[in-house]
């Protein structure tokens, strides 16, 4: 395993584009999205983040006790929050990407969590956005689809463009096409970070981990929805820690083998319900289900009448607790029942409330089926900094036997981790039909 540094707080700015009239240094670049242009030249889009200049004032307290400036530290009150998009070059005998280009444009405000892939004809871009109105003209502007109900703030959407590039004397220029919303009709909330991809010339996101659905672009602004079978671990796991374990898919799908697509997704942990759940003696998961259920039917509001009592001692000897004691010796952090608290210790470090990890699977191009998965993960990365929290954003085959995974830690850094297939293989060691008991199911910090 390598992993190579991009932008981060520890002075690593490789980088180095800025916005007119802002110092590069309040410049937060974060989450990058790696695909493949043509040969050994990659695109790179990044969040690119700038905290109002009002959250930067002395005094102000954020939640979490993190570094002013940053998203964490100005509860993401902004001046500007959009995407910047560089060009890579990768060298194969050092295994390491060079910045070639690095630009933000103005256009691009207001376009977060960018996924991106590269379809065969080009780059695909999906993307985040907010929308003050919640009416939608459909594409042929033949009618209008109300969205959201009646919530009272911003509406938010998934869009997908395609990026134009052109080869030019001072490097590569590029414009990005009129974008349009993912499925309006038909979901009227996409997850954030689920990525494009393209396979057999459909269009697909991956929508959910833990029911394990699909959306199938069609046409305009109609999808279809699939609930492949078999894959409902991820959902079994979340059901058994009550919920503060929480599974999303976060990149695209890349061809990684015969009959396989590969995938990282993130996994998110409320380390403050994890501690009440250790502490607390007898449980009952209202949300458990018996083994063969239908898949169709696992959403968030299912709540099956027949519950099992889940007791402390399960909680206490689970994967999920091993990983709470070992954070809490490596940053000397305070009981169970002062978790609340743990944010206060370590700044920058820490989210208030959650763990993020990553981890690899592999898809099934024929059904969409889950075919193999890997424990829940952090990098190391070389510096002193340690992350808690980190989201992937981006998969590559670089090489034929070399995975790319770009990924940020802690709203703050933008970081590209390099394994070879084998490495890959060895994490990706649970199938479906063998995996861990849930509560054997580990989290951990790795270096290999």
């Amino acid at each position: 395993m390598k992993i190579l540094e991009l932008s981060s707080l520890n002075d690593i700015n490789i980088l180095p584009a800025t916005i007119k009239g802002t110092e590069r240094k309040h410049v937060i670049k974060f989450n990058p999205s790696l695909a493949r242009l043509e040969g050994n030249i990659f695109v790179l889009t990044y969040r690119v983040f700038v905290a109002s200049a009002e959250s930067r004032k002395p005094g102000f307290t954020p939640t979490s006790n993190s570094h002013s400036g940053t998203p964490w530290g100005s509860e993401w009150d902004s001046d500007y929050d959009g995407t910047g998009v560089a060009f890579l070059r990768y060298d194969q005998p050092s295994r390491n990407f060079f910045v070639v280009q690095d630009s933000i444009l103005p256009v691009m405000d207001n376009v977060v969590e960018s996924r991106i892939c590269n379809d065969g004809q080009g780059i695909l871009l999906s993307y985040y956005a907010f929308q003050d109105t919640c009416k939608f003209i459909s594409q042929d502007r033949s009618s209008s689809v109300e969205l959201c109900g009646n919530k009272s703030r911003a509406c938010e959407f998934k869009y997908v463009t395609r990026i134009n590039f052109q080869k030019e004397k001072n490097g590569i220029s590029y414009s990005v096409l009129k974008p349009f919303i993912v499925c309006p009709s038909q979901n009227t909330y996409i997850k954030e970070s689920s990525g494009i991809f393209k396979l057999n010339s459909k269009f697909y996101f991956q929508d959910d981990m833990m029911s394990w659905s699909f959306l199938e672009y069609k046409h305009k602004n109609k999808c279809t929805i699939l609930h492949p079978e078999n894959s409902v671990y991820f959902y079994k796991l979340s059901t058994w820690y009550d919920g503060s374990v929480k599974f999303h898919p976060s990149t695209p799908l890349v061809p990684y083998s015969d009959g396989e697509l590969l995938g990282v997704g993130y996994a998110q942990m409320d380390f403050w319900r994890i501690a009440e759940l250790i502490e607390q003696q007898t449980l009952r998961n209202t949300k458990y289900f018996e083994e063969g259920g239908d898949v169709a039917q696992l959403t968030a509001q299912s709540k099956p009448d027949n519950t099992k009592p889940i007791h402390m001692e399960e909680y206490a000897q689970s994967g999920a607790a091993d990983f709470m004691r070992d954070i809490q010796s490596l940053f000397n952090l305070p009981d169970f029942k002062d978790v609340s608290e743990w944010s206060k210790y370590k700044e920058g470090h820490l989210h208030h409330r959650h763990f993020n990890f990553m981890f690899f699977y592999t898809v099934d191009p024929l059904n969409l089926q889950l075919q193999r998965f890997s424990f829940c993960f952090y990098p190391r990365p070389p510096s002193s900094t340690i992350s808690t929290y980190v989201i992937p954003c981006g998969v590559e085959l670089v090489e034929t036997n070399v995975i790319a995974v770009s990924y940020g830690s802690s709203h703050t850094t933008s970081n590209i981790m390099l394994m070879n297939r084998a490495e890959v293989n060895k994490k990706l060691k649970y199938t479906p039909t063998d995996n861990p008991h849930l509560n054997q199911y580990p989290f951990m910090y790795t270096n290999h």
